[in-house]
């Protein structure tokens, strides 16, 4: 039934029901003599074949680099998405980008947790694009008004799993930070005490 569903709601049937019933219409109201029913046919079929062999969802290769990760979505995901979804990526894919050049620097000073890099690298490079070329797969009208189990659609679904997506990057963002912060805190503390009113330095003595 879903897949019944699915076809239904596809962009080739809507095109070719439309261009169907374009050719009905004109015949009942005299525009077209004999053969409508013909021509509706082929009608239909000239609108469902080119989306019949639409090419599937591009999938983001096994091994690649965060930022080759980041290219692939800003390219090949983010321009197919609804609005929303595409302002939800954005930001995420705004925020690693941002990120990435001060990580290179904390992870040769070794002020990053192995843990924390590898959890960024696999929201970026695999929970991403494993929502993303899920939903892609279906047909747009269907994800757009298909009622789900939950009570949702799957474009409602979509922006809900990229919400808690960039929720989850913004929190390993913070604790990738946060060892820079102690970092300044602990250069702060000792400059506070290196130039503290009443301490002689060696070079003025």
């Amino acid at each position: 039934m879903d897949r019944i569903q699915r076809y239904v709601l596809s962009t080739g049937n809507i095109v070719g029901s439309a261009g169907a019933l374009a050719v009905t219409v004109s015949y009942l109201i005299g525009f077209i003599d004999g053969g409508w029913g013909l021509l509706a046919l082929g009608a239909y079929v000239a609108g469902v074949l080119p989306f019949a062999f639409k090419e599937t969802p591009a999938h983001m290769p096994e091994s690649i680099s965060t930022m080759d990760a980041l290219d692939w979505l800003r390219r090949s995901a983010t321009p197919k998405l609804p609005p929303k979804a595409k302002d939800i990526l954005g930001q995420i894919i705004e925020s690693v980008d941002g990120l990435m050049p001060r990580l290179k620097e904390m992870e040769q000073q070794g002020l990053v947790e192995a843990s924390n890099r590898a959890m960024l690298k696999h929201a970026i490079t695999r929970l991403l694009p494993d929502v993303v070329e899920d939903y892609l797969r279906l047909p747009p009208t269907y994800a757009k008004i298909k009622v789900l189990d939950g009570g949702k659609t799957p474009q409602a679904l979509l922006i809900e799993q990229l919400d808690m997506l960039n929720a989850h990057v913004h929190t390993i963002a913070d604790n990738l930070m946060s060892s820079d912060i102690n970092s300044m805190l602990a250069n702060s503390k000792f400059l506070e005490e290196k130039f503290r009113p009443g301490i002689t330095l060696e070079s003025d003595r």
